[in-house]
């Protein structure tokens, strides 16, 4: 891939238009800016294609020397140790930030939405609970979706001791949220009882916020707020059944069940050192807990960042400033889709956010989205919105016919002659218009894959939605990219 003059620039700010600053050349006439990686980008390679020793790292690369912040997800073992070169290599390795176990780095992301995020819709209940029911994935767990009153009380059973503890003014955190949940009154006999109100962290929430309104420390949305509160917890709450009380409680532990566990019970529900406002300052997080190592652990941290950062990214302004932009990194990327990632790519572009993903090839993406037809649209929907696409070596069909068909098809002119051999001798020739692939489905098969065999230098098709590439006139460009 040809280096611009303009790699060696480092500050984002210091750029005098730096949404149309090229940062790949794909011909002399062909750059990709800023303003194209805003648009989402997709690299698709079998394993062992270069996808992230190619367009991955020279994507990285120019980020950094860019001076951008993000967040990246990791997948493999070694990645974080990628990105440490990276960062090496373009001077910002004080820009590099690593959540792991064990590290310096905290993130309690439930304190953060409920009272630290800046920008409108921070501090509300709703928006902490259903974070948390993105994240664990558990709506409708152990009970029909369809039944109406279980996702009330599903609902309730989030909602009520978050806005507890948001209108006392007790900190946000998993085991406190349990803990009002844990000690809510059982009985009516609870509700007479001194020393259940004297125990309860609940009722001594509670008498807190009654305690706030005597004293003209809550508006009165929030005075509002408390008596739908009083009215759930010492009323409807304490009256339920016995067998349902149970099971709203046993919904409510398989919210919490990923993060009362190390290590993210240390990552996520400690005193927060890091939120992923620094990836708009210009910070590098790496959340370096892969998932081929980590496994479901891993995932549920990788995604919680990942929606944390989408949810940050769509507050655009601060104190009436624009947010710098930022990059959303994600190799392996089927590991880490969720539903959401579509509805944010489909506005990252106001945000100011450059996606990339990288995946081996789509039938991995349709099952990650769900499987059968309705993973497979879901998966295309999101796709739709990566408006970038390299397609490296590749085995699979299925990704093959869906790259060719979606770069197109063209018009040739197929030459043909004819003889005829009787009393005479007659010859014939002429020509027919004929339709084919602009990239025929085996093509990508031949695409070089680096390493020492290949001059370590790895092929790649580019297209990119509303772009004819000015070197061949065409949708499709076929580029090279260097490993070395």
């Amino acid at each position: 891939m040809r280096k611009n003059r303009y790699s060696k620039r480092k500050k984002y700010a210091q750029q005098p238009n730096p949404l149309h600053e090229p940062l790949l050349s794909f011909s002399p006439q062909d750059h990709w800016s800023l303003k194209d990686a805003f648009e989402g980008t997709l690299i698709v390679g079998t394993n062992g294609s270069g996808k992230t020793s190619g367009p991955g790292k020279h994507i990285a690369l120019q980020f950094l020397r860019f001076g951008l912040g993000g967040l990246v997800l990791v997948s493999k073992r070694d990645e974080a140790n990628l990105w440490k070169t990276y960062c090496a290599s373009t001077g910002r390795l004080d820009d590099l930030i690593i959540m792991e176990p064990d590290g310096p780095h905290v993130f309690n992301f439930i304190d953060y939405i409920g009272r630290t995020q800046v920008g409108p819709g921070s501090g509300l209940a709703a928006n902490v609970a259903d974070v948390i029911y993105q994240i664990a994935g558990t709506a409708g767990q152990g009970q029909d979706n369809r039944d109406a009153f279980w996702q009330g009380e599903q609902t309730k059973i989030l909602l009520s001791p978050i806005e507890t503890l948001l209108l006392s003014g007790q900190e946000l955190t998993p085991k406190a949220i349990y803990g009002i949940v844990a000690s809510a009154p059982g009985s009516e006999e609870d509700l007479q009882s001194e020393k259940w109100r004297n125990d309860s962290a609940c009722y001594q929430a509670l008498r807190t916020i009654r305690y706030k309104i005597e004293n003209g420390l809550l508006s009165e949305e929030e005075i509002e707020d408390y008596r739908v509160l009083e009215s759930y917890w010492l009323y409807e709450y304490a009256r339920l059944h016995e067998k349902t009380r149970g099971i709203v409680r046993a919904m409510f532990s398989n919210f919490f069940t990923e993060f009362n566990r190390r290590p993210n019970r240390a990552l996520f529900c400690d005193k927060t050192t890091i939120t992923p406002e620094a990836c708009f300052q210009g910070k590098v997080i790496v959340v370096n807990l892969p998932v081929r190592v980590f496994h479901k652990v891993g995932v549920v941290a990788q995604k919680l960042m990942k929606l944390m950062f989408q949810r940050t990214a769509e507050q655009t302004v601060i104190e009436g400033k624009p947010r710098l932009p930022a990059f959303l990194f994600g190799d392996e990327y089927q590991t880490l889709y969720y539903d959401y990632d579509r509805e944010f790519q489909a506005t990252a572009r106001s945000s100011h956010v450059a996606t990339v993903y990288l995946t081996q090839n789509l039938p991995n993406t349709y099952e990650a989205a769900g499987g059968a037809q309705m993973g497979e649209n879901k998966s295309k929907a999101l796709i739709a919105n990566l408006n970038t696409k390299f397609f490296l070596a590749q085995d699979d069909p299925v990704t093959n016919e869906y790259a060719a068909r979606m770069i197109g098809q063209t018009v040739y002119w197929r030459r043909n002659k004819g003889a005829s051999i009787g009393e005479s001798t007659s010859l014939s020739h002429g020509s027919s218009e004929t339709y084919d692939y602009k990239v025929r489905p085996e093509e990508f098969h031949a695409l070089r894959n680096g390493g020492s065999p290949h001059n370590y230098e790895v092929d790649a098709y580019v297209t990119q939605t509303g772009r004819i590439f000015k070197a061949n006139g065409s949708n499709v460009l076929k580029v090279t990219f260097s490993q070395a």
